[in-house]
């Protein structure tokens, strides 16, 4: 555990080795980059040559020191995520749109080297469905709709079984059929006028 203490600037700051106010330092060290701004530049275009010319070793830095803070770092991600839901769903999405090829062989990667949870996922939206199912359905009509479903589509549920805010059932006025990327665009939500409810 770092060591806090009021420093003689009234800081409530860790201490360095020297036992100095690592807040003190972080203040003197901007008013002298305030102070000599062309010094700034020049270790700037300096740490940035370095870089260049060592990227081996950067690389091997940021790794190590990736290693070192993971706990803390995840820690961090963890809590600015469930701060801030709206801004990691417009980042992702964004990433995911502007990488296409890099998700889809992520996914097919995830895929290959995950297939029992595959399966286990497979297993649990059948029970889902079946859960659905109610006893006066017309089960010949859904398989119906399933096997006369055309290329590059496929089965979606209007009213999703398992919603955030309503839950369908598994019949056949419930199907419909969308293109792979509709389907995913819509996800278990409910579309009211043409955008989710």
């Amino acid at each position: 555990m770092a060591r806090l203490s009021i420093c003689r600037n009234g800081h409530s700051a860790e201490r360095d080795g020297l036992g100095r106010c690592k807040e003190c330092n972080r203040q003197a060290h901007q008013r002298w980059l305030q102070a000599h701004p062309e010094k700034r530049k020049e270790r700037a275009a300096y740490a940035r040559k370095w870089d260049d010319e060592n990227r081996d070793r950067v690389r091997v830095n940021a790794k190590n020191s990736r290693a070192l803070k993971r706990d803390v770092v995840n820690q961090t991600q963890k809590e600015w995520r469930a701060d801030n839901p709206e801004k990691l769903r417009v980042y992702l999405k964004t990433y995911r749109d502007k990488n296409p090829e890099l998700i889809k062989n992520l996914n097919k990667k995830w895929i290959k080297a995950n297939p029992d949870k595959v399966r286990k996922m497979g297993r649990l939206t059948q029970a889902a469905r079946r859960a659905c199912i109610p006893k006066w359905a017309d089960r010949a009509a859904i398989k119906s709709i399933y096997d006369n479903c055309p290329p590059g589509h496929q089965v979606d549920h209007i009213v999703p079984i398992k919603g955030k805010s309503v839950c369908g059932l598994h019949v056949e006025y419930n199907l419909q059929y969308l293109t792979a990327s509709q389907n995913l665009k819509k996800s278990n939500h409910l579309v009211v006028d043409g955008s989710p409810a």
